[in-house]
């Protein structure tokens, strides 16, 4: 079995020093971390409150008035989603859903599932 040799006094000093100076730099850079972490959480909260739709803010349109503005919206943004009528349009659901079955049936429309 081999014997080790404890190190020069000066040696440790420097090495614990070193290691002193990683810790203080990795915890800098946790810091700047978490910050930019905040950053992005903030930011992606203002994007979903920005997008979410308040009952408050909906629209009051009669049926004809909107199935005429979801006809229009689907022929301008092929491919939307649903949710995207509903968003954009700021219709509520329970508008846009019976209007959405109603224009599928007579063929005006196409749908397909996506995901799941």
């Amino acid at each position: 079995m081999q014997k080790v040799k404890p190190e020069k006094n000066a040696d440790m000093e420097l090495r614990l020093q070193r290691l002193e100076n990683e810790i203080k730099a990795a915890s800098l850079e946790m810091s700047q971390l978490k910050s930019e972490l905040n950053k992005m959480k903030s930011a992606i909260c203002e994007e979903q409150s920005e997008s979410e739709v308040h009952p408050e803010e909906l629209k009051k349109v009669s049926k004809n008035k909107a199935a005429q503005m979801i006809k229009e919206y689907v022929s301008k943004n092929p491919g939307c989603k649903t949710s995207d009528v509903i968003f954009d349009l700021k219709l509520h659901p329970d508008v846009v859903l019976p209007i959405l079955r109603r224009l599928r049936e007579e063929g005006v429309l196409r749908s397909e599932k996506i995901g799941c």
